[in-house]
């Protein structure tokens, strides 16, 4: 950081978005300020091949307009009349043993400042956008560092693309850049994951909506010890926000999963996470049956016979979930509930795989993954029975309330446990502890947690305004047919959504770029249709740290701990996303 400060200014006018979503409020700004030296990082000029809607033609050109093309997803959602200023840099990072620090991020904050709604912490580009004034202006609001060097150091790159086509053995900048922002924006937290201190002299307002629904007090309102505890306290931590709620109602798909055993052991604890391949739970009748144990061996292999059976397989090498499931399947079983043993971690890690690997193993059983625990004690029952089913009235990844669960675990993952939704989360959302292998940008309900912070704005207010096209409040969106969009303009052919009248959309809503190459720019499929499609994700964390009344630099820092599983016979501990001083997220294969 101790280059000097060179403000650039990038529009990225290769984006069809620029003219398509045209803003209809008070779009927010972000200036990116390139902090790397001459020939590094930014202003890398290793010539690059254009690559999916990205054209530009060095390394360090894809990776700042990467960079400008996440800012500019979220500066179209946001009001606010003051620039946000991002200190960046892409200049490699320290790395060994095969590990690396992917990048790192966090945002300036303000404590107790007069004129703000209440007393406490807030990042500071809220701050601003709410006394509509710069508070700090020799100070920029966020501070983000990417790891140039990711190849050289385990063998793992970025994706440049601003399709969300990375491959298997990539990790997406552009998400995982929308990521990081929404943290510098305030989807962050001040508590200490080692005590369970506040490390600001007052609380965040991210704090104060914090619940923890089994002693019914926010964060804010705790003492250490309960925050500590609370941070481990699995599917017992939620965002208690008008916003969320409402949009949480409609945007979170119904059909909660769960497993209950009979006769129930003591201690069983019931948590699961979701497959996205085969059948959901949610989608059939309950399934009722006998377990049949079974572990899969170090090559990955499975023998026994599951027919009529809820198969319970056991895989100590981290071989991955969904090869398991067609061999429970091919024999006639009824579900897989699946053992990742080496994580002991609850809540258990989602299993979760790339559309190529769902197209090759077309799995139709329900899969659900249990902890270490739980596993151990249907293991050892006496002819237990198990049952699948789902409540078709909650949401998945909400409590009993309606809302929507954020992640705690035990261990506490610093980095990662506070300040991320719950992985249960269905569909997956942009903040998530770990990058999802198909890959998110829809900023729907991360738009409504910063709207229950103070980002509100005349476009979600419900009521068309100005150069609004429309507006339904809390029901806009951008993946959803026929829906205003989160920016207030009414659908149209080219946002990404497939809305009534339409065969098909050659766009995504916040790009605009051509993600079905089957569509034609009329929306209607093409004399031979194939298959297309598009996304985009992001995973990391960043935590806001201490501050003193008028403006401080935030010192911590944070690292998206949670695995999820990966497509081989080697367990992967997934790594992408940003680390910070507090944490280091690590990419390791073994």
């Amino acid at each position: 950081m101790s280059a000097t400060n060179q403000r650039v200014w990038q529009t990225v006018a290769l984006l069809l978005a620029t003219a398509a979503c045209r803003p209809a409020h008070a779009a927010a700004k972000f200036v990116i300020n390139v902090l790397d030296s001459a020939g590094v990082g930014f202003n890398d000029t290793t010539p690059a091949t254009p690559v999916g809607g990205n054209n530009g033609t060095t390394v360090g050109q894809q990776r700042l307009i990467t960079f400008q093309a996440a800012a500019d997803a979220w500066g179209r959602v946001l009001d606010s009349a003051v620039p946000i200023v991002v200190d960046a840099s892409f200049a490699p990072l320290a790395c060994s043993g095969g590990a690396a620090v992917t990048g790192q991020a966090a945002p300036y904050s303000v404590s107790d400042y007069p004129g703000l709604p209440t007393t406490g912490t807030y990042v500071l580009a809220l701050a601003d956008k709410i006394l509509g004034r710069d508070l700090a202006p020799d100070v920029a609001d966020i501070q983000a560092q990417f790891n140039g060097g990711l190849m050289a150091c385990i063998g793992t790159d970025w994706y440049y693309g601003l399709d969300g086509q990375k491959n298997t053995e990539q990790s997406d900048l552009l998400s995982t850049v929308m990521h990081e922002l929404t943290h510098g924006l305030g989807f962050t937290t001040d508590v200490d994951t080692d005590t369970g201190a506040l490390t600001t002299s007052s609380p965040m307002a991210f704090d104060s909506r914090v619940l923890d629904t089994s002693i019914g007090k926010h964060w804010s309102d705790m003492t250490d010890a309960q925050r500590l505890a609370s941070l481990q306290n699995a599917r017992k931590l939620a965002w208690d926000g008008e916003r969320v709620h409402a949009v949480a109602a409609w945007e979170m798909a119904k059909g909660l999963p769960s497993v209950q055993v009979s006769p129930s052991p003591s201690g069983f604890s019931g948590l699961i996470g979701e497959a996205n391949y085969g059948r959901l739970v949610a989608d059939g009748s309950a399934i009722t049956g006998q377990v049949a144990a079974a572990t899969v061996s170090a090559s990955c292999s499975l023998s026994g016979s599951f027919s009529g059976k809820i198969a319970l397989v056991t895989s100590p090498n981290g071989c991955a979930s969904i090869g398991a499931a067609m061999v429970v399947e091919s024999s006639g079983g009824l579900a897989m509930l699946f053992d990742y043993n080496v994580i002991a971690t609850p809540p258990p890690i989602p299993l979760e795989q790339s559309a190529e690997e769902i197209a090759l193993y077309p799995v139709k059983i329900p899969t659900l993954a249990l902890t270490r625990d739980d596993a151990a004690l249907i293991r050892n029952a006496t002819s237990p029975t198990v049952t699948l089913s789902a409540d078709s009235s909650r949401q998945v990844g909400t409590d009993a309330s309606g809302n929507t669960l954020l992640f705690a675990s035990n261990p506490i993952q610093p980095g990662s446990t506070g300040a991320h939704w719950d992985p249960l989360v269905r569909p997956n959302l942009l903040l998530e502890p770990s990058e999802q292998p198909i890959t998110v940008t829809d900023l729907v309900m991360e738009r409504a947690l910063l709207w229950d912070i103070g980002w509100t704005g005349a476009c979600g207010d419900g009521t068309v305004s100005g150069q609004e096209e429309c507006d339904s409040g809390a029901t806009n969106s951008d993946r959803t047919p026929d829906a205003c969009r989160l920016n207030c303009v009414k659908p149209k052919c080219g946002d990404g959504v497939v809305d009534t009248g339409e065969q098909c959309d050659p766009g995504t809503s916040a790009f605009g770029l051509p993600a079905n190459p089957n569509c034609g720019s009329d929306c209607k499929l093409k004399s031979n249709p194939g298959t297309g499609g598009a996304g985009g994700g992001g995973s990391g964390g960043s935590t806001a740290g201490t501050s003193t009344a008028g403006h401080g630099g935030s010192n911590s820092g944070c690292s998206c701990h949670t695995a999820r599983e990966s497509s081989g016979s080697a367990f992967a501990f997934l790594a992408v996303g940003l680390a910070l001083i507090l944490g280091r997220r690590k990419l390791r294969r073994r």
